[in-house]
């Protein structure tokens, strides 16, 4: 108790805690800064795009591209992107295109075989364009754009 008094006395217990944390507030653990989101790599675009058109159909098909197991994730599907103008409304070649989702379709290929097909039936008196993008499980990180397929009907 004696030693405890005289402690209290000198402030020297008042002295050893402001010391510690003076010294705690000045340590840290490395550089303050917003948080960031892990870096993902994106999964591998489609291509090699390609159409024909039978009937009243177009019939798009592509290879499903390797990816690489460490690098990124694996694909699980695909969405299918289409623009549709009247072939009479003046058409600016310059101007963005406003491309709509119209079917998603699942990465299912058999073995050595990884084309995917897709039929859409199409109106006559159109202009169509199509892409396609390709992505992972839960839409956690989906490719760049495809090439583009145009033409008229």
């Amino acid at each position: 108790m004696a030693i405890l008094n005289k402690i209290f006395k000198n402030n020297l217990f008042f002295w050893t805690v402001a010391v510690m944390l003076v010294l705690l507030s000045v340590s840290s653990c490395g550089r303050k800064g917003p948080p960031v989101a892990p870096r993902q790599v994106a999964v591998p675009a489609v291509n090699d795009l390609e159409s024909i058109i039978e009937t009243n159909n177009v019939i798009l098909t592509w290879t499903v591209p390797e990816t690489k197991e460490k690098e990124s994730p694996p694909i699980t599907g695909f969405v299918i992107h289409q623009a549709k103008y009247s072939v009479s409304e003046d058409f600016c070649e310059n101007c963005p295109i406003n491309y709509k989702p119209v079917a998603e379709v699942a990465a299912d290929f058999n073995g050595n075989d990884r084309k995917i097909k897709y039929i859409k039936q199409l109106d006559k008196g159109f202009k169509y364009f199509f892409k396609v993008t390709a992505f992972s499980k839960n839409m956690t990180s989906e490719s760049r754009d495809s090439n583009i397929i145009k033409f008229d009907y």
